[in-house]
């Protein structure tokens, strides 16, 4: 699929928060998803939420002129990460293109300054610069898109040539469920349904788990009668043309 730029590392990452849920109770995990968006929180409370373009052109009910009414999408995803805690900020990472399809990204070059806007209010511009066509959102463009991501919203990208458009589809979920997960419901710093609760409240993030390897002994040398040894030659030798030098 052209889309789900960030789905590899979130689509992993819901499997592991799944297993956390099914087999420690200690260390909760959440997987869920809802239209265009979805989200993964890991056992330290880690929440990461990811959004994309919608499949159908159609769906952004706002097509460019000179642009087919069913042209293809093109490619966008957001990444928000939030770690547990009070006063824990929201990182938006956006991404670009595809990464399976290497025809679309010949056409880009970089460094590709993007002009951002939400409802055709244009938010500043964003600098693509490396080769995996993400960059992180300035503090302004962040504070501006979680806020147009709790309502329907038109939110874009744009070279002047090309536009790519974020689904605002089951955003405000996605965002009420990583308030909820975080236990951030009711205080002035959750996203959706925000409150004068104390910020202190809002639980901990938790230790990761400690892995301990267990040693792995080193290999023994191999042990055997010369007389079993040759048996082992002969054997080799009358069964096998892979080995030629067999002495």
């Amino acid at each position: 699929m052209l889309h789900k730029i960030h789905i590899s590392s979130l689509a992993c990452l819901i499997v592991m928060a799944a297993g956390a849920v099914a087999h420690a109770a200690e260390a909760p995990g959440l997987g869920f998803m809802h239209g265009d968006w979805e989200i993964t929180c890991d056992n330290t409370r880690t929440c990461r939420a990811a959004g994309y373009h919608s499949e159908s052109a159609s769906d952004d009910g706002d097509a460019e002129p000179n642009v087919e009414p069913n042209a293809e999408p093109l490619p966008v995803s957001v990444l928000l990460t939030r770690n547990a805690g009070p006063h824990a900020p929201v990182r938006a990472e956006l991404q670009i293109g595809n990464a399976g399809a290497e025809d679309e990204k010949d056409e880009l070059h970089l460094p590709l300054a993007l002009t951002m806007s939400i409802n055709g209010q244009a938010l500043g511009k964003v600098a693509i610069v490396n080769d995996s066509w993400t960059a992180d959102l300035t503090p302004a463009q962040n504070k501006a898109l979680l806020a147009a991501l709790t309502r329907a919203s038109k939110i874009a990208w744009s070279d002047g040539k090309r536009t790519w458009r974020l689904s605002d589809k089951g955003a405000a979920a996605v965002l009420l469920k990583m308030d909820e997960f975080q236990g951030r419901l009711g205080t002035p710093g959750a996203l959706v349904r925000k409150g004068t609760r104390d910020e202190g409240s809002v639980l901990p993030a938790l230790p990761a788990p400690v892995v301990v390897a267990a040693a792995v002994p080193g290999p023994e040398p191999l042990r055997w009668p010369r007389a079993r040894l040759k048996s082992l030659r002969d054997a080799l030798k009358v069964s096998s043309d892979e080995c030629p030098d067999l002495n």
